[in-house]
């Protein structure tokens, strides 16, 4: 075989293969109709009108009906108007559309096939191998084949039969008779899965290139395509026609007169005011949540431990849930959000749907993301509404918001919190405007739907101590780590240290970071009382050190202020502090905050302006032992074995410890060398070691 042939005979093979790939794409453009973007148009009030070419070709026309709009009823032949053109039954009886009814014998002396009712007018009886769909006050129904009614409910007024179920509960029929696999004419009718909505449809056939019609399959996939959950077949074939007014019969029926004459007939009227006369009655079991995503609680002081901890400057997520686990579907449904202004701010947020799982576990993205009414990125603010659009029965959105905390907030409001609410849902809840409102206009679900979740804002840097609880201490502690001897009083909005014989100190929270390198200054705001003249304020983190410090005459009226910028030691980020204080009765401590260059880390506290206090006696940090400016040589003692003035450096790198807490051998334990009873006891126990200038604290 030469290259000629090999080139000829693949060229060949090519030209098959395009040839089957072609007839296999034809094919399923014939045979396989499928669903493509349908263009409602709003005809009448509260009926929309679909008209579109499948592929097939198969021409559509299509009603869809909401039954609970205002003034819509529907309308079925009675005994005395039988036998009459679809469309002069429309006109007679004046509605808006109209559709051909239940199969028929050419006998007009015999009845219907099955069920037939016309305001209330049983003119025909159900038979056991006959459907219907049947209308009434308050109430629609579609009854499958094989379900006998030999005396129909008193509730039912309108009905018209049908022989097969093309779709139940969501699924397509599988009948493989002659007359469901051959393409046909068809007329059909469909119940969305909450009955609120009703679908009317005429499938034309019977004309290559036009319309070639539809099985009992096909079918079934457009009504559960349109938005059916179950769908009946109707009389088809020539008998095949839907009429509007104002335009006139629709479709193109397939007899060669054009529209038939037919037995009986389907019709519903839109006036758009007045009672929605089928409208079935529904539970709607609507719901709305809040949660924070991935927070810890810190803070446990108090009821702190029902609520998870952020600080100011930390980005964090909330998310936002409203779920329709109702029978049907939920349309323009709304939410409001409020977040606590000023210590929580919204971002920007993400809304997703468990759709088509309804598990409230497989998000996906949601188009109303794209809703034109919905903030853009950075400009949620403190509250607003969104669009979620529409929810299948089942669904569930999650509203996904990104989230910064803005200002410290133990003290000054109970827990900061975001709220969220329903703010509308077309004809079941409308509207409400605000988180404390009520729905204006309608409340179909019988409650009101809002939630909320809160939280506390945490500070690394500043303290205000008024929470609402006495055992709120907003995570200081004494420091040998316990609790005794404090309190909160709420009225004055103080933390209480009561006298200790032996350790009058108290220990910064876990979560505790100073910039010591930007902060200058401690201030302290104390209660009425007597005001300690001696402080020691040690510290531990990047590095270590102590001061003590004397404070003269103060009432207490203006804050301490101690100076701590000029210690070598005070540098890099402080992760824990402590104050000691050499006093004889409770000491009441409002605010403790850092300031510097006229500036304090509480948004709460102004700049302090009294004098600040006096460096005296001991200071170190990691194994300086030298003078402290401002203060007194912390070198030594008249003892050569002395330890005081200096820190053990351990083997650490903040020279307090290879654990970096703060060393044992605490500075804050030093008040209580001052000359009192506590001493003299301590003093006693340990054998008389007059030379004495520290008492270990413990460990926290």
């Amino acid at each position: 075989m030469n290259a000629a042939d090999r080139t000829s005979i693949k060229q060949a093979g090519i030209r098959r293969l395009l040839a089957v790939l072609c007839c296999i794409v034809v094919s399923v453009a014939i045979c396989v109709p499928t669903a493509l973007a349908q263009q409602w148009q709003e005809a009448y009030p509260g009926v929309r009108y679909l008209a579109e070419t499948r592929p097939g070709p198969v021409e559509v026309r299509a009603a869809e009906v909401d039954l609970c709009a205002p003034g819509v009823s529907m309308r079925a032949t009675t005994d005395s108007e039988k036998w009459q053109a679809t469309s002069s039954f429309g006109s007679h009886v004046g509605a808006d559309v109209a559709i051909n009814g239940d199969f028929y014998t050419w006998d007009p002396s015999l009845d219907a096939l099955g069920l037939a009712m016309g305001s209330g007018d049983h003119w025909s009886g159900d038979t056991q191998n006959w459907g219907f769909v049947a209308f009434g006050a308050e109430n629609v129904e579609i009854s499958p084949p094989g379900v006998h009614v030999p005396d129909p409910p008193g509730w039912m007024e309108d009905a018209v039969g049908g022989n097969i179920m093309v779709l139940t509960d969501g699924v397509t029929t599988n009948d493989q008779g002659s007359f469901c696999t051959t393409r046909h004419p068809r007329t059909v009718v469909g119940l969305s899965q909450d009955e609120s909505t009703f679908y009317m449809v005429a499938v034309d056939g019977r004309a290559p290139g036009t319309s070639i019609g539809m099985t009992c399959a096909e079918l079934g996939d457009l009504m559960r395509d349109l938005g059916a959950h179950d769908a009946l077949n109707l009389d088809g074939g020539g008998s095949t026609t839907m009429w509007r007014s104002g335009v006139g019969v629709v479709n193109s029926p397939s007899d060669d007169g054009g529209e038939r004459t037919v037995l009986n007939h389907l019709a519903v009227r839109a006036d758009g005011s007045g009672p929605a006369h089928s409208c079935p009655e529904q539970d709607w079991d609507i719901d709305i949540d809040t949660n924070f995503l991935d927070l810890d609680v810190l803070n446990t002081d108090g009821d702190g431990d029902q609520y998870p901890d952020v600080f100011p400057g930390d980005e964090f997520q909330a998310e936002i849930l409203v779920s329709n686990q109702s029978s049907g579907v939920i349309r323009d449904v709304w939410a409001g959000y409020w977040f606590e202004h000023p210590y929580l701010a919204g971002i920007d947020a993400t809304i997703y749907t468990d759709h088509p799982e309804y598990d409230q576990q497989t998000w996906v993205e949601n188009d109303a993301n794209d809703a034109p009414e919905n903030p853009d990125a950075g400009e949620y603010g403190q509250d607003g509404h969104l669009n979620l659009y529409a929810f299948s029965p089942g669904e569930t959105k999650r509203i996904v918001v990104d989230m910064e905390a803005t200002q410290s907030s133990i003290g000054h409001v109970d827990h900061p919190d975001i709220r969220a609410w329903v703010h509308n849902i077309e004809d079941i809840y409308e509207s409400q405007e605000g988180f404390w409102d009520e729905p204006d206009d309608v409340n179909h679900v019988g409650e009101t739907l809002r939630a909320y979740s809160e939280l506390d804002v945490l500070s690394r840097d500043h303290w205000h101590f008024a929470a609402p609880d006495d055992d709120h201490f907003e995570g200081w502690r004494r420091c040998d780590g316990g609790t005794d001897g404090l309190h909160v009083d709420t009225d004055g909005e103080a933390l209480v240290v009561e006298p200790d014989d032996v350790l009058n100190c108290i220990n910064s929270p876990d979560w505790t970071g100073v910039d010591a390198d930007a902060l200058e200054e401690l201030v302290i705001a104390t209660g009425p009382g007597e005001i300690p003249a001696q402080w020691t304020i040690e510290w531990s983190g990047s590095d270590a050190g102590f001061q003590d410090f004397e404070v003269g005459d103060s009432s207490g009226d203006e804050p301490l202020v101690f100076p701590l910028g000029n210690i070598d030691a005070w540098t890099g980020t402080v992760d824990e502090f402590r104050i000691a204080v050499d006093v004889d009765e409770a000491l009441a401590i409002t605010d403790i905050y850092f300031q510097s260059g006229g500036e304090t880390t509480s948004p709460y506290a102004d700049v302090a302006e009294s004098a600040p206090a006096t460096p005296s006696g001991d200071a170190g940090g990691g194994d300086d032992t030298g003078t402290v400016p401002g203060g007194t040589d912390s070198g030594g003692s008249d003892s050569d074995d002395s330890d005081a003035g200096t820190v053990d450096a351990g083997e650490g790198d903040n020279g307090l410890g290879g654990d970096d807490e703060l060393d044992s051998r605490s500075r804050c334990a030093s008040v209580a060398a001052s000359p009192g009873p506590g001493l003299v006891v301590i003093v006693m126990l340990l054998g008389g070691l007059v030379g004495l200038r520290r008492i270990p604290a413990q460990r926290r």
